[in-house]
């Protein structure tokens, strides 16, 4: 397991479905074991303002630590926010 709990994870590739862009930075909130095929995690994205914009899955090769001498950046979610298949999942 490269990720723990409660971890920074940072994309590594687009996730056009949920809204997500490669360098977007999510937290570790479960860690997917799987026997034959590599693990996986969930993960929960925030706005600037702290709140849930979405939870994803997303394979551990898709995902990278945080680096010495990189800096967060700040940028406005596409309209709508998250994919739809996630908005519903959240509201329930």
């Amino acid at each position: 397991m490269i990720f723990n709990l409660f971890d920074r994870a940072i994309l590594q590739k687009d996730f056009p479905e949920a809204g997500l862009k490669r360098g977007d930075v999510g937290i570790v909130v479960e860690h997917i074991i799987r026997d034959r095929d590599e693990d996986g995690y969930i993960l929960e994205f925030f706005d600037a303002q702290g709140n849930t914009v979405d939870v994803f899955p997303v394979l551990e090769s898709a995902l990278e630590q945080p680096r010495p001498n990189t800096i967060l950046t700040y940028r406005e979610m596409s309209p709508g926010g998250i994919g739809p298949a996630h908005a519903a999942a959240l509201s329930s």
